[in-house]
């Protein structure tokens, strides 16, 4: 914990459902303590011997990791194996009209302190002949009341290699997009890709299978690539200016 920065334990760490979690309000102060007191100090040294925090984490005064292992990831990489049994419930679902259609959600991912979760939706135009299309989102869990957190990312479905149907056939990508949340919601592209005028789930299945995007496992390959998170905090100073903050533990 003395490796790390006070700005990243008292912001970023000290905001993390995961930190809140599992950590109490004493603990977190000890944290933050422990990252702001000069290495080497009197106020360490004494809370590397005396804190209830670290006797129960010793982790906390190890010696500094090789440099190697300090080098974090430079993205978050996101893979979504989703079976077209799933998809076929929502597709059937939906032209039922079925109300409050739940998205299909990926497995929980965890970079630099903010949790993401993958979201597909099956979307409806109503104002062009019910024209159907797969909305693909990228959805941040963790964003607490009075912040802003915002992400660079990119989303696709990848199309199968070797499909025998057509080669050479591309992903269906939603561009890289910097966007912020406020709370937690999906954000993405409501036609990332297009359906038209669906009326059964094997139409639904035959467009998938013409674009060359369900793999040999039987599934849609989805990726959420997400390069670069910031965090804003409302605090301001005596000035009134705000800050913007993008903490990193070193």
């Amino acid at each position: 914990m003395q490796h790390c920065t006070g700005l990243y334990a008292a912001t970023t760490m000290a905001r993390s459902l995961l930190a809140t979690r599992y950590f109490s309000a004493a603990e977190l102060a000890e944290a933050c303590l422990l990252a702001s007191a000069p290495r080497g100090s009197k106020t360490a040294r004494r809370l590397l011997q005396h804190s209830s925090a670290v006797a129960r984490f010793p982790a906390w005064k190890d010696a500094k990791r090789p440099a190697s292992a300090l080098q974090p990831a430079e993205q978050l990489d996101i893979q979504w194996q989703l079976p077209l049994q799933q998809l076929q419930a929502a597709v059937q679902q939906h032209l039922q009209d079925t109300p409050a259609v739940p998205p299909l959600l990926s497995s929980q991912h965890t970079w630099q302190g903010s949790c993401f979760k993958l979201s597909i939706v099956l979307v409806t135009d109503v104002d062009a002949a019910r024209s159907r299309y797969l909305g693909l989102y990228i959805r941040m869990l963790d964003v607490e009341p009075g912040t802003v957190r915002t992400a660079t990312f990119k989303l696709s479905f990848t199309a199968a290699p070797g499909n025998p149907v057509e080669a050479g056939l591309d992903d269906v990508v939603v561009g890289t997009t910097r966007r912020s949340w406020t709370c937690v919601c999906d954000v993405g592209d409501d036609r990332a890709l297009s359906f038209g005028a669906l009326s059964s789930w094997q139409q639904a299945e035959a467009k998938l299978r013409q674009l060359g995007l369900v793999h040999s496992d039987g599934c849609l390959h989805v990726t959420g690539l997400v390069t670069n998170i910031e965090l804003r905090l409302p605090a301001c100073d005596r000035a009134g200016h705000q800050h913007r903050v993008t903490a990193a533990c070193m």
